[in-house]
Order: structure tokens, then C-alpha cells, then sequence
């Protein structure tokens, strides 16, 4: 059995023995799983308890006692619940990575059933960049929780006003022969970065580069002051720049965005990037998982293998 599993059996066999601990405010049933309006020890004991055969829990409490979404009630589910009550975790992050960490492990085929690699380049081409992060990853975990279309639009938008995505397309166009050849807008990281730095009331944005060409208004934003004190969290979405290609006007443009998904005591913290597939020793494509460290002379997180990889923006979501 692996040491991962027993640290997992210990921690949640200590539930048993906790007095009742500060309980996080919960904002869905994720967690609440004796429905009482709050998330603490109680729930991970109860959650312990099914997961061990010792009670059967009805429909509405399986659900909450599911955190990780994973079909079944575990310890994992208890531990999860114990560090929501004490504030290590929220509904939100630990659906975060339940959501997004699988797919590390399943070919793109699996991940996108119906459609081939040039399918899903040609076909959905304006979100590329982002369609695993927010389509994959952040739109089932705002549905999870709770949130309505309308909510869920307004945190990971899909559409944006067609004379930004005209100056989009003219900063930054790839042209793909298809039919007679068109040329289509790539880099829509740029545009979802941009309606969350335009509103500050949806999402709270920590500027590390020195400057940011945004490619929708061709202005330049200073780096802010909060990004010195930025400390990662699971569900962060980062947007990041190649230094060697996504240049305008020699300033760094948004070329790739990414969700957190595990934050390391070192302070390290790992991104699983779906538009990126690579391929594993056995032959099978898989999502790639990505290690940021922050760089004290360049003052970002970048790539840890690839130092031309830079975090230009953290970006938190304010949910309600």
C-alpha cells in the first residue's frame, strides 16, 4: 500500500478523537454533509464513518461527503473535509484539482472522445489556449458548486465584444490552411485576461511582470504592488508568456493560461495545462503537469525546465 494511502487512513482515523474544530462558512453542500450551514469536524468524522461501512449515507449526504467528485466516499473525502474546516482547503479547490488531476492520467482521446487533435485545433481554435482550463476545469467545478449560467459566464466568460476581438485578431493572428485558408484569432488568453483585469470586482489580479502589452487595448499596466505579496493557491488561474514568440511591440503578450492545482511546501506550485498534450514513455498523449518556482531576479514564477516561460499574471477569483 502506498505511504500517500496510510498518511491518508492516519490522518483520517485522528477524526475520530477531534474535538469539533473551527468551522469554514460553507457556501454549498460540498462538505456541509449534516446539512447544518458549516463545514468542521464533525462532517469529516461522519464522512469517515461512511467511508469505513460504519453508517449509509442517503443520496443528499453522499453528495456532500464526495468532495473530490470521484463517485465514492473515502477517506480521502474525510481528510479533504478536515483541512475545509480548519482552512487549508474550500469546496472550491478541492474541486479544483479533483476536477483537473485526473486528466493527467487519460489519453486525449479520453478527454475529448469525439474529436482528433486538428479537429480541436481548427474547430475551437478561439479558445484553445484556454479550453481546458476554463471549459474543463472551471465550468464543471462552478456547476458542482452551485453557481447558475448566468454566475458561471460572469466567472469564466466565453464571449467577449466583437471590436475587442477584432483588435485581438489584428495583434495576433495564425493563419491555418483550411479550405481556402483563414486566418483565426489564437491567443484568447489575452482576452480573458483582459475582462479580469477590467473587472476587479469579479476576480483580484496580481501583475508580476514589469509590463503587460495587453493586445485588446495596446496599453501598458505597470506591475502592482500585491503581486509581492502573492501566495499561490489551488484554483488560481495563471497566464503566462513565451518570451522567444509572443512579443508585440516588444513588450510580452499572453500566449497560454493554466489553473492551480497542487501548491508544494517549498512554495513551488503545479498547473495541469490541458491544451498541452505530450507524450509519456508508454506512447500514450497525456494532459501535461507543469512546476512553477519563483525566480527572485526576474521577480515571476517561471517553468521550471524552461526558464523562457513566464507567469505574467495570477489571476483569484472573488466567488461568492
Amino acid at each position: 500500500m502506498k505511504l500517500k494511502h496510510w498518511l491518508s487512513l492516519i490522518m483520517a482515523a485522528v477524526l475520530l478523537t477531534l474535538g469539533t474544530l473551527p468551522a469554514y462558512a460553507a457556501s454549498s453542500v460540498i462538505g456541509d454533509v449534516d446539512s447544518n450551514g458549516e463545514i468542521n469536524s464533525a462532517d469529516a468524522r461522519k464522512a469517515l464513518r461512511f467511508a469505513v461501512v460504519l453508517e449509509m449515507p442517503n443520496s443528499k449526504q453522499r453528495t456532500a461527503a464526495d468532495v473530490d467528485a470521484d463517485g465514492s466516499v473515502t477517506s480521502a473525502d474525510a481528510r479533504y473535509i478536515l483541512r475545509m474546516a480548519v482552512g487549508l482547503d474550500t469546496p472550491y479547490s478541492v474541486l479544483v484539482y479533483a476536477t483537473a488531476h485526473p486528466y493527467f492520467n487519460k489519453t486525449f482521446n479520453e478527454i475529448h472522445p469525439n474529436r482528433n487533435y486538428i479537429e480541436l485545433a481548427l474547430d475551437t481554435v478561439s479558445d484553445w489556449c484556454c479550453y481546458y482550463t476554463v471549459h474543463d476545469v472551471l465550468d464543471p467545478v462552478l456547476k458542482k458548486l452551485g453557481y447558475t449560467d448566468d454566475e458561471i459566464e460572469r466567472y469564466a466568460p466565453t464571449k467577449y465584444p466583437s471590436e475587442k476581438r477584432d483588435i485581438a485578431l489584428r495583434n495576433n493572428r495564425l493563419s491555418i490552411l483550411r479550405g481556402l485558408g483563414n486566418v483565426v484569432p489564437w491567443y484568447v488568453p489575452s482576452l480573458l485576461l483582459d475582462y479580469y483585469l477590467e473587472h476587479p470586482d469579479v476576480a483580484e489580479s496580481f501583475v508580476f511582470y514589469e509590463y503587460y502589452d495587453d493586445v485588446i487595448t495596446n496599453s501598458v499596466i505597470p506591475h502592482t504592488i500585491n503581486a509581492y505579496k502573492y501566495t499561490p493557491q489551488v484554483g488560481d488561474l495563471i497566464f503566462m508568456s513565451n518570451k522567444e514568440r509572443t512579443y508585440v511591440n516588444d513588450y510580452p503578450t499572453v500566449d497560454h493560461t493554466a489553473q492551480i492545482i497542487q501548491v508544494n511546501a517549498d512554495g513551488t506550485f503545479v498547473c495541469t495545462e490541458g491544451a498541452i498534450i505530450q507524450t509519456g514513455e508508454d506512447g500514450k498523449a497525456r494532459v501535461r503537469e507543469r512546476t512553477y518556482y519563483f525566480d527572485m531576479e526576474k521577480g515571476t514564477y517561471v517553468f521550471k525546465g524552461n526558464s523562457v516561460v513566464n507567469v505574467l499574471v495570477a489571476v483569484r477569483l472573488k466567488l461568492d
